[in-house]
C-alpha cells in the first residue's frame, strides 16, 4: 500500500497542496480553489493511506 503526506497552506480564496510520498519526495505540488467539494476531489484521487495536515 502507498503512502502519501499532504501539507496544504490554506487562503480565503487557494489552497497550496504538496504531496510527499513515503519515502519522502515530492510527488506532486498544485494549487486549488478553496472549497469542501475541491479538496475532497483532491484528495481523492490519492489511492494509499493518506495523511493530511493544514
Amino acid at each position: 500500500m502507498r503512502t502519501y503526506y499532504v501539507g496544504m497552506d490554506v487562503h480565503r480564496a487557494s489552497i497550496v497542496i504538496v504531496v510527499l510520498n513515503g519515502a519522502g519526495k515530492v510527488v506532486m505540488e498544485s494549487v486549488i480553489e478553496t472549497g469542501a467539494e475541491r479538496v475532497r476531489g483532491f484528495l481523492k484521487q490519492l489511492r494509499g493511506k493518506v495523511y493530511v495536515t493544514f
